[in-house]
């Protein structure tokens, strides 16, 4: 079973434009192309292509084509992330989150990050969650740093998340049921020591 983690919205700007930029998919056919060759760093295998896209965006429920969107570099894509909205429910989902490793360590994850939380304060969402992986390292600490926080969703989520809390160097951190209501503190001694 992936991680979770939940975000209890909040008012979140979109941020500046500088030296990366961003824009909303277009759906064209040369945005697909620069989705996929994006998601094959980490996300597809390499053989994917439309069908992957097809799969993944267009048959998720209330996916609209604005939920994609673009983070580039020179007027070219370097990384996305997909920030549904679920109206009925009042709550975003962050799904397909990739960047090209040349932008990696740049700042792109909190960018990505802030991107989906304005799309999903602006759209009057309560709550947003997502799913990664353990490996994941990098994504896990962008994740918390964004306010997102870990969910009790399984038998072993203390202990996998206390390993990775402590990979990270983080101590006392608030872990949440998959409602968002306080469950435990994580590695809650590690604070009075640090």
């Amino acid at each position: 079973m992936q991680l979770q983690l939940y975000w209890r919205c909040r008012e979140t700007p979109y941020p500046a434009q500088g030296d990366f930029t961003y824009r909303c998919f277009t759906g064209s056919d040369a945005d697909i192309a620069a989705w996929i060759t994006l998601c094959k760093h980490g996300l597809l295998p390499p053989e994917a292509g439309r069908e992957a896209y097809e799969q993944l965006l267009l048959r998720w429920e209330d996916y609209q084509l604005a939920d994609t969107l673009f983070v580039e570099q020179d007027g070219k894509p370097v990384a996305t992330v997909t920030a549904i909205v679920h109206p009925a429910k009042k709550q975003g989902y962050v799904h397909m989150v990739a960047a090209h490793p040349a932008c990696r360590g740049r700042g792109v994850g909190a960018l990505l990050n802030q991107l989906a939380c304005a799309r999903f304060w602006e759209a009057g969402c309560e709550s947003a969650w997502l799913t990664t992986d353990d490996f994941r390292i990098p994504a896990v600490k962008s994740y918390l740093s964004a306010g997102f926080l870990p969910v009790d969703c399984d038998a072993d989520m203390t202990d996998r998340w206390e390993k990775l809390l402590t990979k990270l160097g983080r101590s006392h951190v608030e872990m949440v049921d998959e409602e968002g209501r306080p469950v435990k503190i994580l590695l809650p001694s590690a604070a009075a020591s640090t």
